[in-house]
Parts: C-alpha cells; sequence; structure tokens
C-alpha cells in the first residue's frame, strides 16, 4: 500500500472514494485519509510571508498585496492588537510564475492607525473545497487548528490632509452627480469647509469657493425693486449663495479648496441638484398690476399686490 504526503495547498488532490482512519500527527497539522490503493497524508501547512507591497501605507482605506506560501485560498488576514480582520473570499489567491501565492487585500485603516507598526498575520483556512476541507471544517474529522504565519511588519503612517464641506452640521462632500444634495431656486445655500490631520507645523493660509451654475451672493425684494448682490468666492471657511436658475437635470458641484502654508492645497467637491418651478402658463395685463403664474401642482406664487388679469 503506497503512502503519499500532501504538502502543498496548491496541488488538487481527488481522493474519491476514502475512508477517514483516525491518524493525526501530534502537532494537528495533517490528517491520514486511506481508499481501496492507498493512504494518503494531507498537511494543513503554516503559512509563510515572504513580502507584503507596500509596506508601509499611510492611515486611510488601502489595498496591499501579500505574497507568500501556504495561504490556502480564502484565508483571512488580521492586524495584531486591533481589530482589523479580513476574511477574503475562495479564488482570491493567485499564483505568479515562480510558484509563489499572492493577494490583495483591503485594509480598513483610518487617522487611529497613524504613525505606527502593526503585526500583520495570515491564517490559512485550507482549499475549502468539498474533497479537502482541513483546517478545522467538520468535513475533515481531527483537524481542529488553523495554522497563522508568523507576523510580517506593516508601517502605518501619518493620516492624509483631507478637506471636507457641510451644511447643517452634516456632511455632504464625496457624493457623486446621481447622489446630489437636493435644494431649490432661491434657497439660501450655507456650507462650511474643515481641512483634517494637518501636520505640525502646518497651516491654511488662503481658502476659495467655486460654485457651478447661476448663483449670486444675496437678492434683497422690495416693492419697487429688486437688488442682487453677485457672488464673490471668499477667501474663508464658509460661504452662503443662492442658485437663480436650473435645468432641473444638472447636478451642480461646489468646490471648497484650502491653500497650505507648505505649498499645497486639499480640496472638497460637494454635488447639488437644483428644482426650479415650471410655470404651464402666463397671462396678464401689463401694468402696475401683478400677472398671476400657474405652477401647476406648486400653488400660485402671488405677489404682495394687489392681483389682476386672468389666470389658471
Amino acid at each position: 500500500m503506497a503512502t503519499y504526503t500532501y504538502s502543498n495547498y496548491s496541488c488538487l488532490i481527488y481522493l474519491y472514494p476514502w475512508d477517514y482512519i483516525g491518524q493525526v500527527s501530534s502537532d494537528m497539522h495533517s490528517v491520514t485519509y486511506a481508499n481501496l490503493e492507498s493512504n494518503w497524508i494531507l498537511y494543513d501547512i503554516t503559512p509563510i510571508i515572504t513580502s507584503i507591497s507596500p509596506s508601509k501605507v499611510p492611515a486611510q482605506p488601502v489595498s496591499i498585496t501579500i505574497t507568500g506560501h501556504g495561504f490556502g485560498d480564502n484565508p483571512t488576514v488580521s492586524l495584531q492588537c486591533t481589530a482589523v480582520s479580513v476574511h477574503l473570499p475562495v479564488g482570491s489567491v493567485q499564483f505568479d510564475g515562480s510558484g509563489n501565492q499572492y493577494f490583495t487585500v483591503d485594509l480598513p485603516l483610518d487617522a487611529t492607525f497613524a504613525n505606527q507598526t502593526f503585526g500583520l498575520v495570515v491564517t490559512s483556512n485550507g482549499e475549502n473545497m468539498h474533497f479537502f476541507l482541513p483546517g478545522g471544517d467538520p468535513f475533515v474529522p481531527g483537524l481542529t487548528s488553523k495554522p497563522q504565519s508568523a507576523p510580517a511588519q506593516l508601517g502605518v503612517g501619518a493620516a492624509p490632509v483631507t478637506a471636507s464641506i457641510s451644511r447643517n452640521s452634516s456632511t455632504v462632500s464625496g457624493n457623486d452627480d446621481l447622489h446630489p444634495v437636493p435644494v431649490s431656486v432661491g434657497d439660501a445655500v450655507t456650507l462650511t469647509g474643515a481641512v483634517t490631520n494637518l501636520p505640525s507645523g502646518v497651516s491654511v493660509v488662503s481658502q476659495s469657493w467655486s460654485p457651478a451654475g447661476t448663483v449670486v451672493s444675496n437678492y434683497v425684494q422690495s416693492l419697487t425693486q429688486g437688488v442682487v448682490t453677485n457672488f464673490t468666492p471668499p477667501n474663508a471657511s464658509g460661504v452662503t449663495f443662492y442658485w437663480i436658475d436650473s435645468d432641473n437635470m444638472t447636478s451642480y458641484p461646489v468646490t471648497y479648496t484650502a491653500n497650505l502654508s507648505n505649498n499645497t492645497t486639499a480640496a472638497a467637491t460637494a454635488f447639488f441638484h437644483v428644482a426650479r418651478p415650471t410655470p404651464f402658463s402666463f397671462t396678464g395685463t401689463t401694468s402696475s398690476m401683478t400677472p398671476v403664474i400657474n405652477v401647476s401642482n406648486q400653488q400660485f406664487f402671488r405677489s404682495q399686490w394687489r392681483l389682476a388679469g386672468n389666470h389658471v
């Protein structure tokens, strides 16, 4: 009866039919199966990390590539002393031309990880195939451990400088033209810009605002006239303006830009959809009296003057 040793997850060995014969190694990393012709010893080998690229990342969500051996095809990646643990789906691990395994994983880092070094560990969960399920899967009796690699060092640098735009204390930047913030023509749009994660000694030296579309800084109405103040981008963290027209379709971007003392910039953009009333009819006399505009189900827009003329 021949004996075979299985020690590399890259191999595919079909064992059908088989019988589990209960021979589990003392290190709990192998188990023996047998069919009518041979015994098979299947090894749940310990993962080995040979490289991480990049090995130093900023303190923000990042993707890194891990290369090595013994990962299985659905490993788990974790950072020691943190709550970060990412389980990859089956099929995530690939092979390069030299027989090494590699995979890419997204790590949910943020500013709380800044300027630290973490031990990164890969845990093998086996091949996750119906004919070979090591690493504690109930279909392989006796294998209860899930081997982990020795930790590889991942350096996390400073958090990147970022800008944001808020309205009514809620962040509105970071959306896109398919998910704009709804406003209406004539609404006062008041926004605040902010810059976070400034390095020590770096400050904001100037700021600007760039709203798209037709906007004004202010308008004042009276019985005799209307006064419009044209929009001038303020050198300030806050801005108020009014959209006075819209095509009811376009999503208008508003960009806040902060110029920093280290000759870099930080910017944020928010998109807005501007609704306008749509008149269906306009009838009246051209006199001191003000006509009435019927805007369908948006009711009547009436002035303070006495109404005259026909309306629908």
